[in-house]
C-alpha cells in the first residue's frame, strides 16, 4: 500500500544511486515531475568533494555512503530500497532520464494489483543523440500480444532494474535485493522480479531514456574483475535458462569472453585468459548458485 508521510499519500519512490555525476544526476532529477505522491530518493555513493550532489529541489532525499561503506551501485539501491516508503519502486541510473509525461503512463497501473509493470524505453547514443536500433526486448514491450514466448523474454531476459517498476511490499515479502559485486549487480534482482511475479503488466510506451556514454564500463577497458563478474552471470544465466525451459537464450561462453577481451592488448589478453581459466573450475562448480537462491527447479518453476 502507499504510505502516508504525513499529509502526503506516497505511491512512487524513486530510486537513484549517484557517483561523481551531479550535472547528468540533475537532468534525471528534473525528468522526475513535482508531485505530492512521489518520494525521490538520492544515494550518493563516496563522490568527490566537488562531485556530490547539488540539487535545487526540496523534495529530494540525499543518503551519504562514505568511503569505509563503499560497495558500488548494487549497495546504494540497497540502501535506497530501505528508505523507500511509496508503494511502487522505480529505478534510474544518474546518468540515464525519464521521458516526458511517463508518470501519467504509471497512473494508469497505480492502482492496480500487479507486482510489475515493465514499460518500454529508448536506447540514444551519448555523441549523437540519435536513438539506438531496437533489441529484442523493445520490440517485445512494443507490440505485446500475452504470448508465452514474449512474456517469458520480457520476465526472464530482461535484466535491468529502470524498465519496470516494482510493488514494494512484493519486495520485502520476497527478501529481494541486488548483488554487492562490482559489475552486473542488478541481473538477480531483475531475475528474482521475473521469477516471483504471480500478476504482470506491460507499458508499450516509450517511458525511459537509457543513454550509452563513451566513458561507460560497457565501452572501456575493463578489469578482470569486471569482466569475471560478467562471464559469472553468462555462466548462471545459461543454467538458469536450461532450469525454465529456454536454452535457446544460452549466451556462447567463449564467445562473450572475446568479445568482452575486445581492444586489450595481446600480452593482456593472454594474461586475461589464463586468469579466467584458473577461475573457471570454481566458476563451474557453482555456476547454480541463483537457481538455489531463487528457489527455481523445472516443476516449480511460473
Amino acid at each position: 500500500m502507499a504510505q502516508n508521510m504525513g499529509t502526503r499519500m506516497i505511491y512512487y519512490s524513486f530510486i537513484i544511486p549517484h557517483h561523481n555525476n551531479p550535472e547528468l544526476l540533475n537532468r534525471c532529477i528534473e525528468s522526475i515531475p513535482q508531485r505530492e505522491d512521489t518520494q525521490i530518493i538520492v544515494i550518493d555513493d563516496n563522490s568527490k568533494p566537488d562531485k556530490r550532489p547539488n540539487i535545487p529541489r526540496n523534495d529530494v532525499e540525499i543518503q551519504n555512503i562514505d568511503a569505509t561503506d563503499s560497495k558500488g551501485a548494487g549497495h546504494a539501491r540497497n540502501i535506497g530500497m530501505t528508505k523507500a516508503t511509496g508503494k511502487w519502486l522505480v529505478f534510474a541510473d544518474c546518468d540515464d532520464y525519464f521521458s516526458n509525461d511517463f508518470l501519467q503512463t504509471l497512473d494508469r497501473y497505480r492502482d492496480s494489483d500487479n507486482d510489475v509493470v515493465y514499460y518500454n524505453y529508448q536506447y540514444i547514443d551519448s555523441r549523437t543523440n540519435a536513438n539506438i536500433t531496437d533489441c529484442t526486448l523493445q520490440s517485445y514491450l512494443s507490440h505485446f500480444d500475452e504470448s508465452k514466448q514474449m512474456s517469458d523474454y520480457i520476465r526472464y531476459c530482461n535484466h535491468t532494474p529502470w524498465s519496470k517498476m516494482v510493488r514494494r511490499d512484493f519486495v520485502e515479502s520476497n527478501g529481494m535485493y541486488f548483488e554487492e559485486v562490482p559489475n552486473g549487480n542488478d541481473t538477480l534482482f531483475s531475475l528474482f522480479v521475473g521469477l516471483k511475479c504471480r500478476k504482470f503488466a506491460v507499458a508499450h510506451e516509450r517511458l525511459y531514456c537509457y543513454v550509452k556514454n563513451e566513458n561507460s564500463i560497457g565501452t572501456k577497458r575493463q578489469s578482470v574483475e569486471n569482466i569475471m563478474c560478467k562471464v559469472t552471470h553468462i555462466v548462471k544465466g545459461n543454467q538458469l535458462n536450461k532450469a525454465i525451459g529456454h536454452e535457446e537464450w544460452n549466451r556462447s561462453f567463449i564467445k562473450r569472453t572475446h568479445v568482452l577481451l575486445y581492444g586489450q592488448t595481446l600480452s593482456r589478453k593472454i594474461r586475461m585468459y589464463f586468469t579466467l581459466l584458473l577461475s573457471s573450475y570454481y566458476l563451474f562448480r557453482n555456476r547454480k548458485e541463483w537457481i538455489d537462491i531463487l528457489g527455481v527447479t523445472e516443476k516449480n518453476h511460473p
